[in-house]
Parts: C-alpha cells; sequence; structure tokens
C-alpha cells in the first residue's frame, strides 16, 4: 500500500482545479484535497490515505464521460458562438429571481422575512458577489408555458423548457442577465418522463424550479385530488428547495454535473436521492464558482453558517443540522491552515 507521490498529486490538483497559487495557504489547503481523487485512468494500484482535514467524499474512479474540470469549464466561456457571453467572467453579474405563482403555504416565515425572500437571501450568499433582485411582478400566466395532467396522478404540471426563452422575452430582463424563476406547479421535462424539480439552460441564461410537491413518489390512489391544499412547511422541504435552487443557477453559470466528489453538483435521478445530496460544493465547483463571481472564500462560509443556523433554529432538519456541522469544521480547517501557514 503506498500513497501518490507529491508531484502526482501536485499535477492531479491542477489538472482538476488548475493553477491556485494566487491564493492564500489556508484555500490552497482546500484545492490541494483534489491530490486525492481517483480518476478512472489510474492505473496503479495505489490506495488513498485519508487525510484527517478533508472535508469532502471522494467519487470512486471519476470516469471520462461528464468531467468538466475547471480548465474546461473557463474554456466554455472562449468556445461560446453567442456574441454577447464572450465576456461573462469579466463583467458584472445579475441575477432575477421571479416567483411566478402564488405559495400556499400560509405564514411561514423565516426570521423577518417570508420564506421565499429568505431563499432569495440565501442565493445572495450562497452567490456572493453577484446581484440578485427579488421581484414577484410577473405570474405563469404571463409566460403561459405548455400543460398537461399528469398521466397517472393528474396533478398539474407546465413543460420546464417553455420556460427558457420565454422568461427574457415577457419580463423584458436584458438577455445579459440571469433568471430564475419558482413555481408552485410540478414541472415535467418531456412528455415521456414524469417529473422535474427544475431544470437551467446557461445558453438561454434562464431556469425554472417548483416545489415538486406534486411529484408521483408522493402520490396516493386512495387520497382525493387537492391542488389548492396547504402546505405545511418543514425544515426538509426547505432543505429541498435550498438544494434545488443553488443547483440549478450553478447550472446558469455553466457548471456541469460533478463526478468527481460528493457534491452539490452530482446528478440525481430521484427525489431521495437529490435531498441526501450535500449542499455545498466540493473543491473542483468551489473554484469555477469563485472564479466566476470573485468572492472572499472564508467570509463567504461564515455568512452560510450564520443564515443555515437561523433556519435550523426554526426549522429543524436532519440535513441542515449536518451542513451546520460541515460548515463549522470547514472554519475551523480554514483558520487553522492560517495560524500553521
Amino acid at each position: 500500500m503506498f500513497c501518490l507521490s507529491s508531484n502526482r498529486g501536485e499535477r492531479r490538483m491542477r489538472y482538476l482545479v488548475g493553477d491556485v497559487d494566487e491564493y492564500d495557504r489556508n484555500v490552497r489547503a482546500i484545492f490541494e484535497i483534489c491530490e486525492d481523487c481517483s480518476l478512472k485512468e489510474d492505473k496503479s494500484k495505489w490506495k488513498r490515505l485519508p487525510r484527517p482535514s478533508s472535508l469532502f467524499v471522494h467519487l470512486d474512479d471519476a470516469p471520462f464521460c461528464g468531467r468538466q474540470t475547471y480548465k474546461m469549464w473557463r474554456a466554455s466561456f472562449d468556445l461560446t458562438s453567442a456574441p454577447f457571453q464572450k465576456t461573462d467572467l469579466n463583467r458584472p453579474k445579475k441575477l432575477h429571481f421571479l416567483p411566478l405563482e402564488t405559495f400556499n403555504i400560509g405564514n411561514a416565515k423565516v426570521g423577518n422575512q417570508t420564506f421565499v425572500q429568505y431563499i432569495c437571501g440565501f442565493l445572495k450568499v450562497f452567490f456572493s458577489g453577484l446581484k440578485v433582485n427579488f421581484n414577484d411582478q410577473f405570474q405563469v400566466e404571463n409566460i403561459k408555458p405548455t400543460e398537461r395532467r399528469h398521466p397517472v396522478t393528474e396533478r398539474r404540471q407546465f413543460l420546464v423548457t417553455d420556460f427558457y426563452d420565454r422568461l427574457h422575452r415577457v419580463t423584458g430582463i436584458p438577455r445579459t442577465d440571469y433568471i430564475l424563476g419558482l413555481t408552485w406547479t410540478d414541472l415535467y421535462p418531456s412528455k415521456d418522463l414524469n417529473f422535474v424539480l427544475g431544470e437551467a439552460s446557461d445558453q438561454h441564461k434562464s431556469g425554472v424550479f417548483s416545489f415538486g410537491r406534486f411529484e408521483p413518489q408522493t402520490f396516493h390512489r386512495d387520497q382525493a385530488l387537492d391542488e389548492d391544499a396547504e402546505l405545511q412547511l418543514d425544515g426538509d422541504i426547505i432543505w429541498k428547495m435550498l438544494r434545488v435552487a443553488t443547483h440549478e443557477t450553478c447550472h446558469l453559470f455553466r457548471l456541469k454535473h460533478c463526478v468527481f466528489f460528493s457534491c452539490s453538483m452530482n446528478a440525481s435521478s430521484s427525489v431521495t436521492e437529490a435531498i441526501s445530496q450535500p449542499l455545498f460544493l466540493c473543491p473542483v465547483c468551489l473554484r469555477k464558482l469563485q472564479k466566476f463571481l470573485g468572492f472572499d472564500i472564508f467570509k463567504r462560509y461564515q455568512r452560510l453558517l450564520e443564515l443555515c443556523e437561523l433556519l435550523q433554529g426554526e426549522y429543524p432538519s436532519q440535513n441542515m443540522e449536518s451542513g451546520i456541522t460541515w460548515l463549522r469544521q470547514c472554519l475551523d480547517f480554514l483558520s487553522s491552515m492560517s495560524v500553521n501557514s
């Protein structure tokens, strides 16, 4: 049993996250965790020794198919055929968060904010450096997406792809800005698929996600259809909404699904799988987002911890408790590396 040589580990890190010499020592230590990442092309029978300070879970043998390293992500901006997207890395970024329907959640609040406003505030911190505009002046009736009744549940659903071009066209929001819509009604991606919690198109710079409470997994044949029933918010539902909102927004910024670590950007095929995944980004995806928005990594984690603790105090969940524990460990790790540097 032996571990990677330092040279081989450094090459692996630079392959995944590029040159990180510009960062302070404590931030580089997070990216250096990539040195232990397991890739499909590894031929030698080496075994990674676990690092006591490691905060991220590696996925075994990351395949070639579906990979997006930092350099691949960076190159996607140069290869685009749309002229207005060529300077996206360097221009100020703005996201418009649009609640598109009435949400039957009573008077649910987090602190002194409505639940929807809290989601918007969370996006502002998760995507620090991004200007986020809350706008509830538009309704889904303005968008006029294709509708259907699910063949099994008979629930109303909107075709998610209809939102992509229409969100900018109907609202008049500049096409250089990003849009994330939120619906109460369930979404579906195509006529042969049941549902989707959310989808985003980096080409159109727009995406949409829903409460997803009408997915077939929650359907019971012996229950009467009541689409106007009030939803009782709990910590698990809010966790799911934050997961989907941040995941789809990352897609707007051209982050693909992650195959390297257990990460907020992992692909999922069910609600259960999506909820079980982390809320936070792995080192590879964090590197992309930090380059895109230019935030201070330590301060961002501090602010995220404050928001998560606020939510946990009012809508507790095991997922959020685990996330808070992780954020504290991450901040401790960054602080200790600053002292030791």
